[in-house]
């Protein structure tokens, strides 16, 4: 596989759905777009002034080097950030390693960002 190639493999791209920042990742995370994903995340992560969700609705494969990012994500933004997939190829991993204990995952964008509004609700102080 050329480098051309491997860059075809994944899609990275930002979005805000109802103030919610969002990093979608779409296609297969493995060695050979590693990188190119870790360039997108950590920026994004540390750009993030309250919760976020990190979509993987569209990521069909992950391998260990997706998982050592997801680790670096959660060390990073430990509560503020859930992930959104319902794709076997990224949950049974997560299942398998115990890292679904650490980064709350929800099937969709939109179930994740209202779990993500809830919690900022809860932390807010009250009014009355």
């Amino acid at each position: 596989m050329s480098e051309l190639d491997a860059a075809a493999v994944v899609t990275v791209g930002s979005d805000v759905v109802r103030g919610v920042p969002v990093l979608r990742v779409a296609g297969e995370i493995d060695t050979n777009v590693a990188d190119e994903v870790r360039r997108a995340l950590l920026p994004w992560l540390d750009g993030l002034r309250g919760p976020g969700v990190l979509d993987l609705t569209g990521v069909r494969f992950m391998a260990s080097t997706g998982l050592s990012l997801l680790i670096e994500a959660a060390r990073r933004r430990p509560a503020k950030l859930v992930l959104a997939t319902a794709q076997r190829g990224v949950l049974r991993p997560l299942q398998l390693t115990g890292m679904s204990a650490l980064l709350p995952t929800h099937p969709t964008v939109d179930l994740a960002v209202d779990a993500q509004l809830g919690a900022a609700l809860a932390g807010m102080p009250s009014t009355a």
